[in-house]
């Protein structure tokens, strides 16, 4: 059985100055909505973000979408190969109010195509494409 070592986003332990966090949030923020189109706004992602920050995003939102469409823990859990207590952790967010707006987003988006479509595309966001040789690129490193 072949295992793959996919190292944790690293975030630096030096805290920021409130006010320097909010700053370069925004900034990121702004950039990214100049973008009008969604292929520029996906090029941005692919070409910013890290393979490993891209799975890790893609996990936290099928995580939420599949909570909001009542797939049990295990099911996520076997799906995405998440901890249950990470999903648990998600669960409680959602109980608790937090992630409105990707909640909204999920539900506008699920009138145009259905949950299994959006969640394939979620799970496929960064990954090559199907079809042979597809993971070629694991197999050179």
């Amino acid at each position: 059985m072949l295992y793959l070592f996919i190292p944790m986003t690293r975030v630096s332990r030096k805290q920021l100055k409130k006010k320097t966090k909010e700053l370069i949030e925004h900034n990121l923020i702004i950039a990214f909505t100049r973008f009008k189109t969604k292929e520029k706004q996906r090029d941005f992602l692919k070409d910013f973000l890290t393979d490993t920050e891209k799975l890790m995003l893609a996990k936290r939102f099928a995580i939420v979408f599949m909570i909001l469409h009542n797939y049990s823990f295990r099911q996520i859990s076997n799906k995405l190969r998440v901890s249950q207590s990470t999903i648990l952790k998600y669960w409680k967010e959602l109980k608790n109010g937090k992630h409105e707006e990707l909640r909204r987003m999920i539900k506008v988006n699920n009138k145009k195509e259905s949950p299994l479509d959006t969640l394939e595309k979620v799970l496929q966001f960064g990954m090559p494409p199907r079809g042979r040789g597809r993971w070629r690129w694991l197999y050179k490193m």
